[in-house]
């Protein structure tokens, strides 16, 4: 595992992220409402699989995995 963390922690440019982007602040809304939040884009290994204003998921190779 040694360098392994090198290239995390950080979102800047040529640099791998995995990461979600949600319709609202997880820690501002009560407990109860959690369970409402919408993802609007998943990010792997740098490249964003899912988007929620297409309803597209992609794999991380760009393969169209289902598109409504």
């Amino acid at each position: 595992m040694a360098g392994k963390d090198q290239g995390r922690g950080n979102i800047i440019v040529g640099k791998s992220a995995d990461l979600i982007v949600l319709d609202r602040n997880i820690f501002d809304i009560p407990a109860e409402e959690v369970g409402d939040i919408k993802v609007l884009r998943i990010v792997f290994e740098g490249r964003t699989v899912y988007l929620a204003e297409s309803g597209s998921v992609v794999d991380p190779r760009g393969d169209y995995l289902y598109t409504p």
